[in-house]
């Protein structure tokens, strides 16, 4: 699994909140509906600062002010992404080019934007490569982020396969060992079980963050 994967296919919300009519209050339902993940730069809210993630108005309420608390034109992005985006709208013309920002329930983001193993976005059309230098997804900070969390993901991803290894090892071994060599083995066998809850709940996190 890629930590920041675009996904491949659009999005069809399944959230169906109350209609509020203040849009900042809509920010719970857009964290579920969209894994807690903005839907820009794919960087999940639990390796950043959740109150840095902001309502995202795909089409700005000052150009759109009666979509300002239009669920259907509600997203979760960072405070990155949102602000480099700000009230951007593309005209007619840059349209019929191929210019707009890609958005995951009416797009399929995977056409657009890959995010590549050197830590990169990397653009598949013209709308991609737009939407990467406008929200400027690539800065030093966010690469190095990227690289940063993704080698801990896959080191940890290692550790609970050898982990899981070696626990068949020694549970064939312990079969015929005789009693004072099979106490020994269980013990170190209740240990590698302990250590590999741990790395399992240290995956969980960071696929999914905290429960809330």
């Amino acid at each position: 699994m890629n930590l920041y994967h675009y996904p491949k296919s659009k999005h069809v919300r399944t959230q169906t909140p109350y209609p509020y009519k203040n849009y900042s209050d809509f920010k719970p339902s857009l964290r579920k509906e969209f894994d807690k993940t903005c839907v820009y730069c794919r960087t999940p809210d639990n390796l950043s600062e959740k109150n840095y993630y902001a309502v995202e108005h795909y089409r700005p309420k000052r150009k759109f002010p009666e979509l300002e608390t239009e669920y259907t034109n509600l997203y979760y992005a960072c405070g990155h992404c949102n602000s480099k985006k700000g009230e951007f709208w593309p005209t007619d013309s840059q349209l019929m080019e191929g210019i707009f920002i890609p958005n995951p329930c009416d797009h399929e983001m995977h056409r657009h934007l890959r995010t590549s193993r050197n830590g990169t976005v990397a653009h598949h059309s013209l709308a991609g490569r737009w939407t990467i230098d406008l929200l400027d997804i690539n800065s030093p900070n966010k690469v190095k982020k990227r690289i940063f969390f993704t080698e801990i993901y896959n080191r940890t991803k290692s550790q609970i396969t050898k982990h899981k290894k070696l626990i068949t090892a020694i549970e064939k071994i312990v079969e015929n060992a005789d009693l004072e060599m099979k106490s020994r083995l269980e013990t170190q066998l209740q240990n590698t079980r302990s250590e590999l809850e741990k790395l399992k709940s240290s995956i969980n996190y960071i696929e999914n963050g905290s429960s809330e």
